[in-house]
């Protein structure tokens, strides 16, 4: 809700005092939720959200005014397939306005969403959070990419070649499903395991590896970095991204930047 740090410490000491008990509890590793604070939990975050949205009806969204920077949660692959397409629609809409896109997981990103420390996440979800909604965004799949000029393949990969292959692979941990998504993950000679497929593509351009990524990302860095986008039937994951967003989120600037979301995915 935007309070400083010294409001934070006296509303707390508010409470405290209303429900007689200390509420939070100082161990090693941070703040402990007493029992009482768990119990008080669901009211507490209900009350929060309804002030919030008092305080959102005093202030009208404009996109053409406002400084807002607003915070997303993506993988790489997925903000770099999003990214270009909405800074262009932001300077153009709401040329004062940012954004800013962090790397959560799956469990964290749509925890975050429904604290209202970020407004929106997007991912592969597997599960739904509770007080989060998810809406489906596209759908992409996995490809396998090689060098320009790789000394074995032009246009095509057998299977038995890709298990015979030295491979690149991104276990990337914002991501969300599961780690080794691609088939036969735990069969492959593995040359090289990197936390981002942006990296995954650099060193496949460097290399006589092979890659296994999200056909859009390789389909807009494959002229950039030199890399053959191979013919592999057998690889047919799919990769389906969602956005998660509030459940009963009143606020206008997230709505418009949600719409700028959708967008950005149509026109990556």
């Amino acid at each position: 809700m935007g309070l400083s740090q010294p409001a934070v410490s006296h509303a707390l000491a508010r409470l405290r005092e209303l429900f007689d008990d200390p509420l939070f509890i100082r161990r090693p590793h941070g703040l402990e939720p007493t029992r009482r604070a768990l119990q008080l939990a669901p009211q507490i975050e209900a009350l929060v959200q309804l002030a919030d949205a008092a305080l959102r009806q005093d202030n009208k969204f404009d996109p053409h005014t406002t400084n807002r920077r607003f915070e997303l949660s993506a993988p790489d692959f997925a903000a770099a397939h999003i990214a270009p397409a909405l800074m262009k629609q932001l300077s153009n809409a709401a040329p004062h306005a940012g954004f800013h896109i962090r790397s959560l997981g799956n469990e964290a990103a749509q925890g975050a969403v429904k604290k209202g420390e970020i407004d929106l996440a997007i991912g592969r979800f597997g599960s739904h959070y509770p007080g989060v909604i998810l809406e489906h965004l596209y759908e992409d799949r996995y490809c396998v990419v090689v060098r320009q000029g790789h000394p074995t393949f032009r246009r095509k990969i057998s299977l038995e070649q890709y298990m015979a292959a030295s491979h690149i692979l991104s276990l990337a941990p914002g991501e969300g499903g599961k780690e080794g998504d691609t088939e036969n993950t735990a069969n492959l000679r593995l040359l090289a395991v990197v936390p981002r497929w942006l990296l995954v593509l650099t060193l496949v351009g460097q290399s006589d590896g092979v890659g296994t990524v999200p056909r859009r990302l390789a389909e807009r860095h494959a002229d950039t970095l030199g890399l053959t986008i191979l013919n592999a039937p057998f690889i047919g994951r799919k990769l389906n991204v969602s956005v998660a967003t509030r459940a009963g989120e009143t606020d206008e600037g997230t709505a418009w930047f949600l719409e700028q979301v959708r967008q950005s995915c149509r026109d990556g």
